[in-house]
């Protein structure tokens, strides 16, 4: 019984230190569960739109919400903090609505691979810029691009973390 005393200890440990890590999770919430100030924020980006998914994720103390919704038959994201500041904001495109240059370096950056997100996004610093991410090998890519086609950044990211939203 003694000898096992320290093995129950550990697993003790074990399980404490893995539901901390937890606490990093995406996790499928509803509107009436945000901050205040982040649900005026999301009421105000989403007016007149349909709000399809809201996730939040606890990460280092802070929270932020993750919000895929449709107006007029477009798709956007927003993210956003506990305060309500827009962190990013992307504009789902199609490959024929991203400037000619933008489409260009798409092109020739993602031959032959699966291309699973083009956006045109805004960060709160003010910066627009061009996005596209796919899938080459089943490793995820993403590209950040000027709209004069310029790389800005390109990371090569396997298994890159992205908000998933839990069902």
């Amino acid at each position: 019984m003694t000898r096992s005393y320290p093995i129950v200890l550990l697993i003790v440990f074990s399980i404490a230190l893995i539901s901390g890590c937890a606490s990093t999770e995406k996790r499928k919430t509803t509107l009436d569960d945000v901050s205040p100030a982040a649900k005026a924020t999301i009421l105000h980006h989403t007016q007149q739109g349909d709000i399809e998914k809201i996730c939040i994720k606890d990460e280092d103390k802070k929270t932020e919400y993750h919000v895929a919704f449709k107006t007029k038959g477009r798709d956007y994201e927003l993210t956003l903090d506990e305060a309500g500041k827009v962190l990013e904001f992307e504009e789902i495109l199609e490959m024929e609505e991203l400037p000619m240059a933008v489409q260009t370096t798409v092109k020739k950056e993602t031959k032959g691979a699966k291309i699973t997100e083009l956006a045109r996004e805004m960060e709160d610093d003010g910066k627009t810029f061009y996005e596209v991410e796919f899938v080459i090998n089943d490793e995820e890519h993403e590209i950040k691009m000027s709209s004069d086609g310029k790389i800005l950044e390109k990371d090569d990211v396997p298994n890159k973390p992205n908000y998933s939203y839990v069902e």
